[in-house]
């Protein structure tokens, strides 16, 4: 299968996974091609300077301090998705601005992708954009849909006290991780910091679209039902909400 594989530069968690994605997908004698572009944890355009100042402004500075010097170790020292790309010969480029403009989808479909794979964006994809391959796009979503849908789900599902959550591989459509899943694992979160969560859902969630493609390759997906009355939805959490957060025993690293 020809496979592109759309995310962005992930310095903090996806890059410890990225390599190893590759190497299997490759093994599958899949095609495969990286595209990243710009997300903002945020949800909404900022320029660096203002995602700096929100972040200390809602985690607050030990926070702000812990990522800060992370990010900056992990950046000298480990490579990003770009360099692992041409580590390992995978075909990169970038895309700019809006994933879903005319341009964008326009190249994406002279490229005849059989399969889309969504890893760390959100960006929502409208229907031009899934069209421009075979099977369309597949998602993977950190958290057990139909709950908690949107932004942050390690956040919110530890901020709710709940004991497990998931990662989730599922058809994306025009929603908001509204379409149908092919493939769910549930993981115990007891005691565990956001990071933790955010690490083991991810590395059980390549695993998983491993998985998953093989299952299209043989013609064998199965869709189950991520039914709307079923499903919570979380945005971006305030300063209000991460007090709440730590109040309850959440911890962030």
């Amino acid at each position: 299968m020809k496979i592109l594989i759309l995310t962005q530069d992930d310095y903090l968690y996806l890059n410890r996974f990225m390599r190893s994605l590759i190497h299997r997908l490759e093994e599958q004698e899949n095609e495969l091609a990286v595209a990243t572009f710009s997300a903002s944890p945020f949800g909404k355009k900022l320029s660096t300077t203002q995602k700096l100042l929100q972040t200390l402004e809602i985690f607050g500075f030990r926070f702000f301090i812990y990522y800060t010097i992370l990010f900056c170790f992990r950046r000298l020292f480990t490579p990003g998705i770009v360099k692992i790309c041409k580590q390992t010969n995978v075909r990169h480029f970038s895309i700019i601005g809006s994933i879903n403009s005319h341009d964008n989808i326009e190249e994406l479909a002279k490229e005849n992708f059989d399969l889309i794979v969504s890893l760390s964006g959100n960006q929502i994809f409208k229907s031009n954009l899934l069209a421009t391959s075979k099977y369309g796009c597949i998602n993977l979503h950190c958290s057990q849909l139909p709950k908690y849908r949107g932004l942050m789900p390690s956040f919110w599902s530890i901020a709710n006290g709940e004991s497990e959550t998931a990662a989730t591989v599922f058809q994306v459509d025009e929603g908001i991780d509204s379409g149908p899943i092919i493939l769910q694992q549930s993981v115990d979160i007891t005691s565990m910091s956001q990071r933790r969560v955010i690490l083991t859902t991810k590395e059980i969630g390549c695993n998983l679209l491993v998985e998953v493609i093989k299952l299209f390759q043989e013609g064998k997906v199965v869709y189950k039902d991520n039914p709307d009355h079923l499903s919570s939805y979380y945005g971006f959490p305030n300063r209000e909400d991460v007090k709440k957060f730590l109040k309850s025993g959440g911890k962030f690293f």
